[in-house]
């Protein structure tokens, strides 16, 4: 143990701190509302012999920071910038398609502030998929196909009476065909012999349709 002290303790207020190298250096940080458990090797940090308070100099401190990007998975402030500059968007260009402030990109791609999780994968699709790149320029210019989600139409009528006719029997015969999408859409139900169509329409939200967040993770 060094006898040679450096400063008073913060946390104590005695004149017993001294730079020491830890062989191992455990902590934790809190981001986007998880808390990770971080570990690092041979870090150089500053102990006081009197209370055992342990901190870290700024470079042990962005040691911390790169073990939580790497704990989150997500992207580096670097590879921020080069997947940017790989696709030739400019800065101001990149963070209006994101939705975000070039001031927030600049803090992102400069290490000032880490992107939440759900922006980090936004970010990912958006370099690796071209299509995703398209959509975004066009949520960008408020083009309304971008708010559109595609669906095929049926005519269900006709497919039910092409099902009646090929299943045609003399026994009553009872069919429901229904769809819809988060507890809302139509139904239909005929009956054999005599065919008899029956529509109804419902809607609403039901508990098995909402999605269930843990509130650790909620944006």
């Amino acid at each position: 143990m060094s006898s040679t002290y450096v400063s008073s303790c913060g946390a104590c207020g005695e004149p017993t701190v001294a730079q020491v190298r830890l062989d191992h250096y455990d902590t934790s940080m809190m981001h986007d509302g998880r808390e990770y458990l971080l570990s690092l090797s041979d870090v150089e940090a500053y102990r006081c012999d009197s209370c055992q308070e342990v901190t870290l100099d700024d470079d042990g401190e962005n040691l911390v920071t790169l073990a939580l990007y790497k704990a989150a998975k997500l992207l580096l402030p670097s590879q921020i910038r080069s997947e940017r500059e790989r696709l030739g968007y400019k800065s101001k260009d990149f963070a209006d398609l994101l939705g975000v402030s070039p001031s927030t990109l600049s803090r992102w791609e400069n290490g000032y502030q880490i992107q939440q999780r759900q922006t980090d994968r936004a970010m990912r699709q958006f370099f690796a998929v071209p299509a995703a790149r398209d959509y975004a320029a066009m949520l960008k210019d408020g083009h309304a196909a971008a708010l559109e989600v595609p669906c095929k139409v049926f005519d269900w009528s006709s497919r039910l009476e092409s099902f009646a006719q090929v299943h045609a029997t003399s026994k009553p015969t009872m069919v429901s065909f229904s769809w819809g999408s988060m507890g809302t859409g139509s139904s239909k139900v005929f009956t054999r012999p005599n065919i008899e169509f029956h529509e109804s329409s419902h809607s609403g939200n039901s508990d098995e349709s909402q999605e269930k967040l843990d509130p650790r993770i909620a944006a």
